[in-house]
């Protein structure tokens, strides 16, 4: 190990811990991305069985009931399978325990730094990434901009278009073709 400044090592452990809390908010917000889809399912499963259900026992007019008690079992059956094959109530877990871990990480980070204690939250941190699912480019772009503002670093923080704002818990895309920091956009 090279011998390197006291400065070096606090930049060092500041450049950990923010990591390791940007970490903390991404698997919170996939979290309760997935909390929300599963809550929506089965808000629409309810709803449309429901409908179902009154529909073929003669609440609904004679003429509808056939088309009415189709589109509404379709429906449950095709959002159901859809966050049966998504696997939401999983994927909420996973993102739950690792959220967890990089909490239990950061504790053991926040304490006073020393190269040792350095290499070990390192280590730490890689352990917990070999089981993280790939991450989310624009997701990860938000928790490190909402973190930013958290500790008054606006000067850091990057400009997101509405739209990949809107599918970045969706699809992974490439954030860097239209990312800016602010002072940049307004150069421009």
């Amino acid at each position: 190990m090279s011998v390197t400044s006291g400065n070096d090592l606090e930049t060092e452990h500041r450049n950990l811990l923010f990591g390791i809390r940007r970490s903390v908010r991404y698997h919170s917000r996939r979290r309760q991305f997935y909390e929300a889809w599963n809550t929506l399912t089965s808000a629409v499963s309810v709803l449309f069985g429901s409908t179902a259900i009154a529909a073929t026992f003669g609440m609904v007019s004679e003429e509808h009931r056939i088309l009415v008690t189709a589109v509404a079992a379709a429906l449950v059956t095709l959002v159901s399978t859809l966050d049966l094959v998504v696997g939401t109530v999983r994927k909420a877990q996973l993102h739950a325990d690792l959220g967890r871990r990089f909490s239990e990480l950061e504790c053991v980070a926040a304490e006073d730094s020393t190269y040792e204690r350095l290499s070990e939250c390192r280590k730490g941190r890689v352990m917990i990434e070999a089981d993280e699912p790939p991450q989310l480019r624009v997701v990860s772009v938000l928790t490190h901009n909402e973190l930013c503002r958290a500790i008054g670093r606006h000067d850091h923080v990057y400009d997101m278009p509405f739209w990949r704002r809107l599918v970045g818990q969706l699809i992974n895309i490439d954030p860097a073709q239209t990312l800016r920091k602010p002072s940049e956009a307004e150069a421009v």
